[in-house]
């Protein structure tokens, strides 16, 4: 088995609960392992940051949702036609071929360390690496990406990619059933 659905998007703030609430009824509805409420809180989070996303940082006028439904998996793909996604130490999408492999620092505070891995000029995955909590450092740029990191801890595997051909930026999140 396998149903997908897209779900169009204003990039309008006044419509983010509303969209996420939809969405998150129509996944609840195909996978029936998710009808406890807490079951579901991953999915609205990961719903919240990618609709949030949309709103604060796409620079599109609209954004499409995407959720794809197995058996063992969601998977909620945005797509958008707006900024892409920027490596401070790498810049802007498509990527010089030198970075492919690399593994790029994109946030780090005193608790956690948020990574990009990069597969092609036009992709990354991301991970993210937990300190112990005495690990002592100061924090630095709380904020930024935070919802990014958000993603990461609400989810199984969090990746970016941008057709080369179209200029389409591609959030994929997979979550396990």
């Amino acid at each position: 088995m396998s149903i997908k659905k897209t779900f169009h998007f204003n990039n309008k703030s006044a419509e983010i609960f509303p969209l996420m609430n939809e969405i998150v009824s129509y996944i609840k509805d195909y996978v029936p392992a998710l009808s406890n409420i807490e079951r579901l809180i991953p999915y609205q989070h990961v719903l919240v940051e990618l609709l949030t996303n949309a709103v604060k940082h796409a620079g599109a006028d609209s954004s499409l949702f995407s959720i794809e439904i197995t058996e063992k998996e969601v998977t909620i793909i945005k797509t958008d036609n707006g900024n892409s996604f920027y490596l401070n130490k790498c810049g802007s999408f498509p990527l010089h071929v030198s970075f492919e492999g690399q593994q790029v620092e994109i946030r780090k505070d005193a608790l956690y360390c948020l990574y990009g891995i990069i597969h092609s000029a036009h992709s990354l995955v991301f991970k993210v690496v937990e300190y112990p909590l005495y690990f002592k450092e100061e924090v630095t740029s709380l904020y930024e990406h935070y919802g990014l990191l958000i993603l990461i801890k609400s989810s199984n595997h969090v990746s970016y990619r941008i057709d080369p051909e179209t200029g389409l930026n591609h959030f994929i999140v997979t979550i396990i059933i």
